[in-house]
């Protein structure tokens, strides 16, 4: 699922239309290293899990909480970071019914 983000983010074939080419045109290539760097890292973190998620948590449930500290900064710099840059807003509604 991260590598299909990653995509998504990135776009393919050198796509302009792409979250990063928008964030780099919007002056904020910083912005949009930190978030590159963010994915590689969440990336080399999920690959030192067990495949067996039960077994890692029963096993080593503080190596588990690390990964989703690392992950959770890319999601930070996406939903936070990303979208101010972008100009956006997003809303929580808790009335929605889900």
């Amino acid at each position: 699922a991260l590598a299909g983000f990653r995509k998504v983010y990135e776009g393919v074939d050198g796509d302009d239309q792409s979250f990063s080419e928008v964030l780099k045109g919007l002056g904020n290539s910083e912005l949009n290293n930190k978030i590159l760097v963010a994915f590689d890292n969440a990336k080399a973190a999920i690959e030192t899990l067990d495949v067996n998620l039960k077994k890692q948590i029963q096993e080593d449930r503080d190596k588990a909480k690390d990964v989703r500290k690392t992950i959770q900064q890319l999601v930070v710099l996406l939903k936070n970071d990303m979208v101010t840059a972008l100009g956006g807003v997003i809303v929580f509604q808790d009335g929605d019914g889900d």
